[in-house]
């Protein structure tokens, strides 16, 4: 999962349409529609923006988006992989955010 891919799920769980988040965060809806297909990254500014609209902190999404791959060394690779899935329930029961 990416950090759109993210965006979106958490979004999709509040039954926003992206025009209704776009509208609540004051971005445009192709510029959302391009950060969920994961084609552009959004700022800081509006990765905060989007976590007040969806009230989820933004550390859930990052959470969300991090991928084994992300990481390079195998280890920390091994440890994400064993550890993410478990985090991931937690924040699910806290924020709703499902994958």
């Amino acid at each position: 999962m990416n950090l759109g891919q993210a965006i979106r799920a958490a979004r999709l769980e509040r039954d926003l349409s992206q025009s209704a988040l776009a509208e609540k965060t004051g971005i445009s809806n192709s510029y959302l529609s391009q950060i969920e297909a994961g084609k552009q990254d959004p700022s800081l500014e509006t990765l905060q923006q989007l976590s007040a609209a969806l009230d989820v902190p933004p550390y859930v999404l990052l959470l969300k988006a991090i991928h084994e791959t992300d990481v390079r060394d195998p280890d920390q690779r091994r440890f994400v992989r064993e550890i993410k899935h478990h985090l991931e329930n937690v924040v699910d029961e806290l924020y709703a955010v499902k994958s």
